[in-house]
This record gives C-alpha cells, structure tokens and sequence, in this order.
C-alpha cells in the first residue's frame, strides 16, 4: 500500500470515528439542571458533557427503566416521592451522585458544593 492510500485509509477511519462519537453525543445535553426536587436548597446544574468528556459511560449513571425500553430521563421513574421501592429523585441523585464521588475520590460530596 502507498503512503499516499495509507493517508487517505487514516483520514477516512479518523472522520468515521469522530462521526461516531459526534451522533452518540448529539442527543445528550451539555448541562441538565435538576430541578423538579428543589426544596430547601437551589437547584443543582448537572455538568452532563463534562462527565462524558472526562469517559463516565452512559450507563454509570442511567438505567434501563423495568419495561426494558431504553434509558429515559431520571424523572420518568424517579419523582419528588419515592414510590414502593424506587426511591425518590432526590434520594437517587444523591446516592448515586455522592457515592461515586467518594469512590473515584474526586467531585462535590457536600451540599454547598452542588447546591450553589
């Protein structure tokens, strides 16, 4: 193969790639501000980009919802209350928030560090 096709091969299989990443990013948005729980504190603005940028998969935080369909807003389960055995949003956020913060030891753990 020439130098000058092994080029083009490159620049074909690096365009393929960034497409792939750009269509998986396109329908996630940069910052999500939860706000549905707002109670006592402000509303926490969720860095949703800045977590993928930094490679926390999709499915770290987002589950597939009992019905197997796939993964949809928090809220769609998740509401002010918990419900039976799912908790609510807030309980959930701050578990699955708080926990991984204090395992990867890096990220906000207190409150005035998210609600600002």
């Amino acid at each position: 193969m020439s130098a000058k096709s092994l080029r083009i091969l490159v620049g074909v299989v690096t365009g393929a790639l960034f497409l792939v990443a750009s269509l998986a990013m396109a329908g996630a948005p940069d910052k999500v501000e939860l706000s549905k729980v707002k109670e006592k504190k402000s509303a926490v603005t969720f860095d949703h980009k800045g977590h993928v940028d930094r490679g926390v998969k999709c499915e770290t935080c987002h589950h597939k919802p009992k019905d197997g369909k796939k993964e949809v807003s928090c809220y769609a389960c998740h509401q002010k209350e918990a419900a039976g055995t799912t908790p609510s949003a807030q309980d959930a956020f701050h578990k699955q928030c708080k926990d991984c913060h204090k395992k990867e030891g890096k990220g906000p753990t207190k409150c005035a560090e998210c609600h600002k």
